[in-house]
């Protein structure tokens, strides 16, 4: 871990492996986390949630192609024109593009800040009740001379 979240170690003890197995001794462990740093909270986050951004814009980048391709999108204007009585309605891919990628960002700045508030939340009860504990399991390799 790379300081950014404090950890307690718990007295490691080593296993012996059990009879048949293929494995070497193992050392158990325990770390507890007891605080998320909120700085990183934040970077992942935007990160995360901006790359998903991308990925769903190109997705409907090519869906927007291959229903231009198969004749989709023609059909959706005439559709719209009949249903509400218009003489010109045409679906623009730029106007599309830009309202989706408007809202996926809009979606991302508001995931990231409902991540930031479950760390500060987190962050409050792990000061009452002292964190998460989290067991590890690490085999041990042998050494052949």
């Amino acid at each position: 871990m790379s300081g950014d979240a404090p950890v307690h170690d718990d007295q490691d003890m080593q296993v012996p492996p059990k009879k048949g197995s293929r494995r070497g001794p193992v050392e158990l462990g325990s770390i507890t986390v007891s605080h998320v740093n909120i700085s990183t909270v934040i970077r992942v986050s935007l990160m995360l949630y901006l790359v998903f951004l991308a990925v769903i814009v190109v997705a409907a980048m090519l869906l927007w192609v291959a229903a231009d391709q198969t004749g989709v999108l023609t059909s959706i204007d005439k559709s719209v024109r009949s249903l509400f009585s218009l003489k010109e309605f045409v679906l623009h891919a730029s106007a599309v593009a830009e309202y989706t990628s408007a809202g996926g960002a809009v979606l991302a700045v508001a995931g990231t800040l409902a991540n930031v508030v479950a760390a500060l939340i987190y962050n409050l009860i792990a000061d009452i009740v002292g964190g998460v504990s989290v067991r590890t399991v690490t085999i041990v390799a042998e050494r052949t001379f």
